[in-house]
């Protein structure tokens, strides 16, 4: 996943789709390895490029980072 964010935010920019769903996917890949510190800063990028572009709170990652921080216990 890290090689193909390189490459996406290389060529395409931190807010096209393609990048904002490698975030995503690292942040569930952290989560499902235990490593939610490192999950919740893939999901608060993804959280933070769709506020601005595409749906905010109504997008579903919103839920995917939420469920990270219940994993976490913080919620």
């Amino acid at each position: 996943h890290e090689k193909a964010l390189q490459i996406y935010m290389a060529t395409l920019g931190e807010q096209h789709p393609l990048t904002v769903d490698t975030y995503d996917h690292m942040g569930l890949t952290y989560v499902s390895e235990g490593e939610f510190d490192k999950a919740l800063v893939m999901f608060q990028k993804v959280l933070q490029i769709q506020l601005a572009t595409e749906g905010g709170e109504q997008h579903p990652s919103t839920a995917t980072a939420c469920n990270a921080y219940c994993s976490k216990g913080e919620y």
